[in-house]
């Protein structure tokens, strides 16, 4: 599972409890994007997140231990809108998890939010001379308010090294095959 987690406001009421976004799709602001790997960022497609079909649950920090509110319980909502993957966590005065999440979400203390996910579908591409490896489908596992925001907008808090590892390859492997491709076109050119 890879977990990305992000600079944005969350807020809480004592009406409608928690709510903020999981994650921001790529607008073409540097904080909607995030350097995985130096000369390669990464982007949330606005359709990754078209078919929820896993019981997403949402953790304090990550922590399995910690959990909060969950979709089947009817305490968490989640939908996708313009800007990014949106949630809605009931508040619940009566936990004492609750209680400690909103004294730290109102003193400034925790301000990011998270979510975890596995990769369905990605590719690597170029855009404006930027190598990007682009989330096009992913499965929703988790979201979490986070003390550890990586991206300013959207970004990545925790990938394991495996991981980093097979991404790694893939970039390697996908930046020869342009390398490939543009000294085809070289030479198609000068044969002409």
């Amino acid at each position: 599972m890879e977990r990305r987690s992000i600079e944005t406001e969350i807020r809480f009421d004592t009406q409608h409890g928690f709510s903020g976004y999981a994650a921001r799709f790529y607008d073409g602001t540097p904080g909607t994007q995030h350097e995985i790997l130096p000369g390669l960022f990464e982007r949330i497609d606005p359709k990754a997140f078209q078919s929820i079909t896993r019981d997403v649950v949402a953790l304090y920090n990550h922590d399995s231990n910690l959990p909060l509110a969950r979709v089947s319980a009817k305490s968490l909502k989640l939908r996708v809108d313009r800007d990014g993957l949106r949630f809605d966590m009931k508040y619940n005065s009566a936990d004492a998890d609750h209680r400690r999440l909103k004294q730290k979400v109102e003193g400034g203390i925790i301000k990011g939010c998270s979510f975890g996910f596995n990769i369905r579908e990605a590719e690597f591409m170029q855009d404006n001379g930027q190598d990007v490896h682009l989330i096009r489908d992913a499965d929703l596992i988790e979201v979490s308010p986070c003390v550890f925001p990586a991206y300013s907008e959207t970004s990545l808090s925790f990938r394991n090294t495996e991981h980093i590892r097979q991404l790694q390859d893939q970039y390697e492997a996908w930046k020869r095959t342009q390398e490939r491709l543009e000294r085809i076109k070289k030479f198609s050119k000068e044969a002409k």
